[in-house]
C-alpha cells in the first residue's frame, strides 16, 4: 500500500498492513463509495468522484480519507446510474470491450 502523508502532503509512505488492519481500511473505502454512489440510505444526492485510485486516499491516524474532488460530479435527475459506460482495465486498451456497470444496492462489509 502507498499513502500520502496528510501532514507533509508531498511524499508517499510505502506501508504494509496486517490483514485485520487492511480489512478495517477496506471497510472504510467501501463505506465512502457506498455513501457517494448510494446516498438514498442517507437521503442525499448521488455523486461520482471519477478519480478513485490509491493515491487519492490519505491515512490520518486510523481514518482513511478520500481526497481530490476536482472531477466530482452530481448525478443529474433521470441520469444513468453508472459512471463508466466503457471500461478498460489498466494496460488492456486493445482488448477493451464496452460493458455497462449497473448500480446495485450497497451492502456494507462488517
Amino acid at each position: 500500500y502507498c499513502f500520502m502523508d496528510p501532514e507533509k502532503g508531498e511524499c508517499h509512505i510505502p506501508k504494509t498492513f496486517k490483514e485485520g488492519h487492511a480489512r478495517f481500511l477496506f471497510r472504510q473505502i467501501a463505506d465512502v463509495l457506498c455513501f457517494l454512489h448510494h446516498p438514498e440510505e442517507q437521503g442525499s444526492v448521488v455523486y461520482y468522484h471519477w478519480d478513485i485510485k490509491e493515491l487519492n486516499f490519505v491515512l490520518s491516524g486510523s481514518t482513511l480519507k478520500l481526497i481530490d474532488f476536482g472531477s466530482l460530479r452530481r448525478q443529474s435527475e433521470g441520469g444513468i446510474k453508472h459512471s463508466t459506460p466503457g471500461y478498460c482495465c489498466h494496460g488492456s486498451a486493445r482488448k477493451c470491450k464496452e460493458q455497462e456497470v449497473h448500480s446495485k444496492k450497497c451492502h456494507r462489509i462488517h
